[in-house]
């Protein structure tokens, strides 16, 4: 595999991406490619089509990266509809939405799938746990990352630059270093 596509518009989970699957040897790029949203009940769900799709439409093997921020009192909310919150939703509307809930846990999903035209997707995933903070700690763009507080983080979500969240220790990042050592022992085989 000389490079393998990486498909997504975020830019910071590309570089992410890129600085650990570069770790193990592979050299992703990445691809804008639209994808349509499925309407899905979990982020693996939205992961496996998005890989399927991608991979099929483009005739090659592709990586995709999905992830939700499932908040305990709002009964899941946003889930798999996280992006489309951080575009619509400021973080004063998050804090709004939340003023009146002592419950501030999260559930974060990630799922990182891989896909050969015509195959079914193989997924690693993750779920970690996190909170919402009362205020806001940073002037990020995403309204989640200026508010978001994972499990055995320093600092919230949007302080991090790339080289620090790669060298977390949690199980932060789990589905992409899963997913590149199973892709080192398909290339050995």
């Amino acid at each position: 595999m000389k490079e393998l596509i990486f498909v997504t518009g975020n830019p910071l989970k590309f570089k992410l991406a890129e600085s650990i699957f570069e770790s193990y040897g592979i050299k992703i790029i990445q691809l804008k490619a639209d994808i349509p949203e499925i309407q899905a009940e979990t982020t693996e769900e939205v992961a496996k089509f998005s890989a399927k799709y991608a991979a099929d439409m483009l005739n090659k093997p592709v990586l995709v990266n999905d992830s939700g921020f499932f908040i305990n009192a709002l009964k899941g909310f946003p889930g798999i509809y996280t992006k489309d919150i951080n575009q619509k939703f400021t973080t004063q509307n998050i804090l709004d939405l939340m003023a009146s809930y002592s419950d501030r846990t999260v559930r974060i999903s990630d799922v990182t799938a891989y896909c050969e035209p015509g195959s079914e997707p193989v997924i690693f995933s993750c779920n970690l746990k996190a909170y919402l903070l009362t205020e806001s700690k940073t002037d990020h763009s995403n309204c989640f990352d200026n508010l978001l507080m994972i499990e055995d983080f320093l600092k919230v979500r949007g302080a991090y630059g790339v080289e620090e969240l790669k060298g977390l220790t949690s199980s932060f990042l789990t589905s992409y270093h899963d997913m590149a050592k199973f892709l080192i022992h398909k290339l050995a085989n």
